[in-house]
């Protein structure tokens, strides 16, 4: 039975190394029909392994109740990977990162309570979160326990075959599945010696049947018993790894998280994305010193629907776009990935020269040499900086021999040395790129067009002048042609089973080579040496469909509060309590009294849009266009509340502490004033006295801060609400010297309120109370805490006890009656509008531009696409997403298409269009 073992060096399957070349595909972000073009495009890319982050929450969105059918069948997907001869890595968590709604943990674990009503703490060494996560590690396991690489399949023979011109060194079969590894939780950088949730976690899934090996990414920051560390980052990765060996030498260096691409958020620019130089650069610079890595993401997909956050798009420059296009980064990626896969036998055999070098900043040093050896050859790879214009590099071999290895425009560059080819003959050195070893018959190798190299076979010496045309120079040889070409031929070069088809977009399910813009003649190089040519069609952009008139559907029933969907309900409650985890819901109430004064919720992490008789009388909460400070409100008969969850947050303390929706009463309220608290210089506040995962915190250890302390009178019986706004500093919150909270400055900007009430917080008295924050950061000069730290005292609730009642935000159909055409003037409210369209093929990426739209929902053929969002009710830009992907397994090419928005201000669509896009 295959055994998946490790050392220093590799990881090995049965004594035989692997060289890990891997990419996240976030399968949670996909269609099951976009699944093996999505796969593939990671293994015409070089990589040989796809890392899966599991969303739990999506597998089980109830208690006990999985679901792993359709878009979701995670066992399906790893199937689909040993298809296309690729490993699999699981990211099984059950935190997987805060790319995704509260981690990825399910909803549902915020209404889980013990019989004395205590909620169940996240992310720690607790009875009732350890149960629900066993029992999803166990429901994980039954999906793909079997498809384990250290499993027997059932007739102990190859599941799958690999693929004509595949990622090698991929999964070839070697009995029960592909998968590979599994990763335990993420991004634990939390030092807490008694700490044992993390040991729970790997005895779970050892208990389960895993097998592999397991892997944390903690960076270093709280050993696991049980598994060996990797790292998470984009920039000094080299020098980390070279630490990382030293610091374990029994595990080998990877980097299981490199990060590919910035976040985009509501309401900010979109950050530049990594130039594809700087990530050739980067995945080089580890290819030189011996580690492995795993691009994350090498594709991010689309939050549908409701799933995240924040834009649709989660990153902007990932080496596969949203619909699948192949821009600069990939092709870099390409570049360096398939030689690492390609030549993984070697990489994983030698020993990296530790030997003194050129540091590596990226941006200003001379040429960098990394120096690999083993003894099937030696791997020499060349680092430019940014600033560095040396067109040549001159390297003497240990024969007194000179090699020039030249540059150009080209940033990264690599030899082989003494290289055994297929066990066929010997590569005694080559001063171009090694690139692909075609069924032990071809070499293919590039450089810089126009340049000289040197490549020699077995004592065979070449000469050789890069091609600067679209045509490949073949140099027919025995028993190894070989291949050059410059690098605009690299990148539109691709392996199959005909050969190296050069001027294409990669190969497609047919194992036909697609066109490519600006090639009009595809090439072949066969494995004999040979050369055909083929005239091709130059891809060409259709017609942009065109929208029928819009229709509109009003919601006035439900923002007026007499529609019959309303339900009664006890009173305020969380969306997720009313079985609407996700999305938008309704409330509504009725005060027989009018109250007025400022109005604050207490939770401030979702947006309210709050109506009176029809019409919008606020909209607080969190982003653009929301009041987030208290507002001035009159609240009489009845009051109807669009609640909008923006999702819970996703990352360190603050994961899952937020409810959703309208989880508690609205209070009128009325500043406290305090003056200046008092500042005392102390250790900092211990956060591990609140929290069990005290994010980049170290148990113990507390150099010298400050303390802020207030003093408070609150009025008898009444709470106080205090309200964090924007302080950069963490801090442990403390009542009359007990800790009660912990505050942790992250996200940046992020507004905390925290109730104080003497009636249900044993540390806060009636009368006079302190109020203090214990910084773990010292504030830092010019710091006007007034500006971050609020008190607030309540008057009381602005919202009645009774006479509640809750209606879901649901989806209308294209045919429901009520629809009507657009009038010249719209009401300033929530509304639904609808168009159809016809298309004749969904090959190409079909966009909506919401032009003039506000803020709402993208609804295709009865399917929730994703969330939009244009700009604010008074007409400010949010952005920076501009345009929305349609999926196309949901488009209809033989009938009519339905398209719906939910606008939340009511915008005209008439603006909206939709567009193509070839990639």
């Amino acid at each position: 039975m295959p055994i998946v073992s490790f050392d220093s060096r590799s990881l090995s399957i049965e004594g035989r190394r692997i060289w890990v070349v891997g990419g996240t595909i976030h399968y949670a972000r996909l269609l099951r029909e976009q699944w093996h073009d999505t796969l593939r495009a990671a293994r015409e890319a070089g990589l040989n392994t796809v890392e899966a982050p599991v969303v739990w929450g999506q597998h089980e969105q109830r208690p006990g109740e999985f679901d792993f059918t359709g878009d979701l069948d995670l066992k399906a997907f790893v199937q689909a990977a040993a298809k296309e001869g690729l490993f699999c890595i699981l990211r099984l968590g059950p935190y997987i990162g805060g790319d995704y709604d509260f981690g990825g943990l399910p909803a549902y674990l915020h209404g889980v309570a013990d019989k004395k009503n205590n909620r169940v703490k996240f992310r720690e060494d607790e009875p009732l979160y350890l149960e629900a996560v066993d029992r999803y590690y166990r429901a994980i396991m039954e999906q793909v326990g079997g498809l384990q690489v250290a499993q027997q399949g059932p007739t102990g023979s190859s599941a799958y075959a690999y693929p004509p011109g595949g990622a090698a060194g991929g999964y070839q079969g070697e009995g029960g599945g592909p998968l590979l590894m599994v990763q335990v939780e993420h991004a634990w950088e939390s030092t807490d010696p008694e700490q044992l949730y993390l040991n729970r976690l790997v005895s779970m899934l050892r208990q389960h049947g895993c097998v592999v090996p397991l892997f944390n990414a903690n960076n270093l920051w709280q050993p696991v018993e049980g598994t060996f560390d990797t790292w998470r980052g984009e920039a000094d990765l080299p020098a980390m790894m070279r630490q990382l060996s030293v610091v374990q030498p029994e595990s080998p260096p990877i980097v299981s998280h490199f990060k590919t691409t910035k976040r985009v958020a509501w309401g900010l620019d979109t950050p530049a994305p990594i130039d594809s130089d700087a990530l050739a650069y980067r995945i080089a610079g580890l290819v030189g010193v011996g580690a492995q890595f795993n691009l994350a993401p090498f594709y991010s997909g689309t939050n549908l629907g409701f799933g995240g956050s924040g834009p649709p798009r989660l990153g902007e420059g990932e080496p596969l776009g949203e619909a699948g296009q192949r821009g600069d980064t990939y092709r870099a990626v390409k570049r360096v990935c398939t030689f690492a896969s390609q030549f993984g036998s070697i990489l994983a055999n030698s020993e990296p020269i530790s030997a003194t070098t050129i540091a590596l900043n990226e941006t200003d040093h001379p040429v960098a040499v990394l120096h690999q050896q083993s003894t099937q050859g030696e791997l020499v790879m060349l680092l430019k900086s940014g600033k560095d214009k040396t067109k040549q590099t001159e390297l003497m071999l240990g024969s007194g021999l000179t090699l020039e290895v030249p540059h150009a425009g080209q940033r990264v560059a690599w030899v082989l040395l003494n290289t055994s080819l297929g066990g066929r003959s010997v590569l005694d050195y080559t001063s171009l790129s090694p690139w692909a070893l075609m069924d032990r018959k071809l070499l293919v190798v590039f450089g810089p067009a126009g340049s000289t190299g040197q490549v020699s076979i077995d004592g065979e010496h070449h000469t050789v002048t890069v091609p600067t045309g679209k045509s490949p120079t073949v140099i027919q040889g025995d028993p190894f042609h070989i291949a050059v070409l410059n690098q605009e031929q690299i990148d539109s070069a691709y392996r199959s089973s005909d050969g190296l088809i050069i001027g294409c977009n990669g190969i497609d399910g047919d194992g036909k080579p697609k066109p490519l813009k600006g090639w009009g003649t595809q090439f072949t190089v066969g494995t004999d040496g040979v050369v055909t040519r083929k005239r091709i069609a130059a891809p060409t952009t259709p017609t942009a469909p065109r929208l029928t008139p819009w229709r509109t559907l009003s919601v006035r029933s439900l923002v007026d509060g007499s529609d019959a969907d309303y339900q009664p309900i006890d009173g305020p409650a969380s969306l997720g309590e009313l079985g609407q985890a996700y999305g938008y819901g309704w409330y509504r109430f009725s005060n027989k009294k009018a109250v007025t004064g400022k109005v604050l919720p207490h939770a401030g992490g979702d947006r309210l849009h709050l109506y009176q008789q029809g019409k919008l009388a606020g909209l607080l909460g969190t982003g653009e266009g929301a009041e987030h400070n208290a507002k001035q409100l009159k609240l009489a008969g009845d009051t109807v509340v669009l609640a909008d969850c923006l999702g819970r947050s996703s990352g360190g303390p603050a994961l899952g502490t937020d409810p959703k929706g309208l989880p508690d009463h609205l209070y009128t309220v009325k500043a406290i004033k305090t003056g200046k608290p008092v500042v005392a210089r102390q250790p900092a506040g211990d956060p591990f006295r609140v929290v069990g995962m005290a994010y980049r915190q170290r148990a113990g250890a507390r150099p010298m801060s400050e303390s802020l302390t207030w003093s408070i009178k609150p009025e008898p019986r009444k709470p106080v609400l205090l309200e964090i706004d924007g302080l950069a500093q963490p801090c442990v919150i403390r009542v009359n010297e007990a800790p009660i909270g912990y505050y942790t400055a992250e996200p940046a900007g992020q507004v905390t309120r925290l109730l104080l009430d003497p009636a249900e917080l044993e540390a806060m008295t009636g009368g006079k109370n302190s109020v203090g924050l214990e910084l773990l950061e010292p504030l830092g000069s010019g710091v006007k805490i007034e500006k971050h730290v609020r008190f607030y005292q309540t008057a009381g609730t602005a919202t009645p006890k009774e006479g509640w009642a809750f209606a879901p935000w649901t989806i209308p159909t294209h045919d429901d009656a009520g629809w009507r055409d657009v009038p010249k003037a719209l009401p300033s409210q929530p509304g639904w509008f609808c168009a159809a369209f016809d298309i004749e093929s969904s090959d190409a990426a079909l966009y909506l531009e919401p032009n003039g739209m506000s803020k709402g929902q993208i609804v295709l053929n009865g399917h929730n696409v994703s969330r939009y969002w244009q700009q604010t009710r008074e007409g400010r830009i949010v952005g920076p997403q501009e345009r929305y992907l349609l999926p196309a397994p949901w488009l209809k090419v033989d009938e009519s298409n339905s398209l719906m928005l939910f606008d939340e201000h009511g915008r005209t669509p008439d603006k909206c269009k939709l567009v193509y896009e070839v990639g």
